[in-house]
């Protein structure tokens, strides 16, 4: 998240807990991911309307993913928030919920 919200010690301390007893799954997870990371040719498969929101300081998929999934799927809508990180529905729900109403009408 660009704009993280406060979590208090006690519970930050109990999420690095459980993030550090599933590292080695999160490993595996993460490593199968990059092995299917390339989704150029799928993008451009997609042929119903799709909206894709994106935050422009996203720090895991960089901006740029957004304007090549928006060039591949023909038709699509892009919204970018500029405010925004990696988790721009959660950061901003109701930008979210107003693009996705906006979108669906």
């Amino acid at each position: 998240m660009n704009n993280p919200p406060y979590i208090p010690g006690i519970f930050m301390g109990k999420l690095v807990a459980d993030k550090c007893a599933k590292a080695e799954i999160e490993k595996k997870v993460y490593a199968d991911m990059l092995k299917d990371s390339d989704l150029t040719k799928v993008v451009g498969k997609i042929k119903v309307p799709t909206l894709i929101i994106w935050g422009a300081k996203d720090k895991i998929l960089h901006i740029d993913n957004a304007e090549l999934f928006h060039q591949k799927i023909k038709g699509s809508k892009l919204i970018v928030f500029d405010d925004a990180g990696h988790v721009a529905p959660l950061e901003f729900p109701e930008k979210t919920a107003q693009a996705i109403e906006g979108f669906i009408q």
